[in-house]
């Protein structure tokens, strides 16, 4: 019986189970945000689904890698601080929970950028699917994705793409 109990409780405490409850709360909440009528009602499911989401990146998922674990919280970390032009590599370390001296080592390691590179390039591919989706100016895109300087942007986008944001624009259109 004693067995029995505690390959339940096992079985209720894995990591399979928590992402697969937190799975159906998801899935709940998008149901209830479909059909509710008042907006007000809405966005507070909303948020809720954003502190699931928020919660479901927190625990490590099975069958991913410790690597892919940083990596997935490190890509959320930078969207969540997207628009912020002074989020700093000490931020992005303490963000995670590492040295700023260990984020460099492990980020040169898992990526081969340093995490000022990995901050850049996020922000260089929101601006381009920005540059994509949306009718707003290279200028205040550039403001979107955290960068002060048009010509600093303009330099990392060439680099990363190829090509200026507005003949980036005018290609992928």
């Amino acid at each position: 019986m004693n067995d029995d109990l505690h390959d339940k409780y096992e079985a209720l405490t894995s990591p399979e189970a928590f992402h697969e409850t937190l799975s159906r709360v998801t899935s709940t909440l998008k149901d209830l945000i479909e059909r509710e009528p008042s907006a007000v009602r809405r966005h507070e499911l909303s948020l809720a689904l954003d502190d699931a989401r928020a919660l479901s990146r927190c625990f490590p998922h099975p069958g991913r890698t410790f690597a892919e674990e940083i990596l997935q919280r490190a890509a959320f970390l930078v969207d969540q601080h997207m628009k912020d032009a002074n989020f700093s590599v000490n931020d992005f370390a303490d963000g995670l929970g590492f040295s700023r001296a260990n984020l460099y080592r492990y980020m040169r390691m898992a990526t081969r950028q340093t995490p000022a590179e990995f901050v850049r390039r996020a922000r260089v591919r929101r601006a381009a699917y920005l540059l994509r989706h949306t009718p707003a100016r290279v200028s205040e895109i550039a403001d979107m994705v955290g960068f002060n300087n048009l010509k600093y942007f303009n330099k990392h986008f060439k680099k990363v793409f190829g090509a200026s944001p507005t003949a980036y624009r005018k290609k992928t259109r």
